[in-house]
């Protein structure tokens, strides 16, 4: 269980380790429903009994990656035959000083290359979400989420704008659901879960 090894993994070999599974699933898929998340430690951390039982599911999330880590690593589930893969990237770009323009460039990159490796798949775009930390202003966020929503439009994948539900009336990542401003809570999970679920994407 990686998740609860003491020593932290390099970024290559978590690299390593998802393409490992994600070979593994393609093999072992047969007849059942899949969904793939792929992402940064959001997508990671994601609980596991918060997933829906009547389908597999692939969590390609690696803490701390970017939305040009997440587009290199897109291959590694080119075999699987998911029905459904969720996107959550984006906010270790903003840390790391990546421009707007990067940023969103990258996004776009992953929903065209998502959309012809699995164009029968629904491929969802999550919004970035708020934070509470100051060197990460909400309404650049905001903004970078308006974009987001007009690429997602033009490439014909779903987004899912998760801001009304964790925004306190500050316009911040709410301080209930999350641990250090950042990185999401038990109650935050939750509340991620109630989104998927009123949209149909659980």
């Amino acid at each position: 269980d990686w998740q609860g090894a003491t020593l932290q993994p390099t970024y290559e070999e978590w690299v390593d380790l998802l393409n490992q599974e994600a070979q593994s699933m393609a093999r072992g898929q047969g007849s059942n429903r899949l969904t793939v998340m792929v992402g940064d430690s959001l997508s990671l951390w994601y609980p596991t009994e918060q997933l829906s039982s009547d389908r597999f599911w692939l969590n390609q999330g690696i803490s701390g990656d970017t939305s040009a880590g997440v587009l290199r690593r897109l291959s590694a589930f080119d075999q699987a035959r998911p029905d459904r893969v969720h996107v959550m990237v984006g906010i270790n770009d903003l840390r790391r000083g990546a421009s707007d323009e990067e940023l969103l460039g990258n996004i776009h990159q992953i929903m065209q290359r998502l959309r012809q490796q699995h164009p029968d798949a629904e491929v969802v775009v999550h919004s970035i979400l708020p934070t509470r930390l100051p060197a990460l202003p909400s309404d650049r966020i905001q903004g970078l989420n308006q974009q987001i929503a007009r690429l997602a439009q033009a490439e014909q994948v779903s987004y899912l704008d998760l801001q009304v539900y964790f925004t306190d009336a500050a316009g911040v990542l709410h301080r209930d659901l999350t641990t250090d401003g950042i990185h999401l809570s038990q109650r935050g999970y939750a509340v991620w879960r109630l989104a998927l679920q009123q949209f149909n994407l659980a």
